[in-house]
């Protein structure tokens, strides 16, 4: 079954943003323990408030701190650019939708 030790490539993925833990949703219990929680060093590192932090300290599941590649920089890159919204997007802003192209 996926997200069980079945097929890799058949897991289902959650792309954490730091807004999942500031926002103060509940994440973990919406998706449960059939994903597998990925994010991006800089999302852990824009939690600052004690609130956010105990949230993300007390997540259930085990969050994967994951490398964007290149192509998918470039991609996302390219598409903000097409938008309008390369300029008005930080670099932690542009890892997060590539990090999710990455997992696709």
């Amino acid at each position: 079954a996926p997200g069980a030790g079945g097929d890799p490539l058949l897991q289902k993925i959650v792309v954490l943003d730091a807004g999942a833990f500031i926002s103060g949703s509940n994440i973990a219990s919406r998706f449960g323990a059939g994903y597998k929680y990925v994010t991006i060093k800089e999302v852990i590192d824009e939690i600052k408030d004690e609130r956010s932090k105990r949230m993300l300290d007390t997540f259930p599941f085990q969050i994967h701190i994951t490398e964007v590649s290149k192509d998918a920089m470039s991609f996302v890159g390219q598409f903000a650019k097409l938008t309008g919204d390369l300029y008005f997007l930080s670099h932690t802003d542009l890892k997060v939708p590539a990090l999710s192209y990455q997992m696709e």
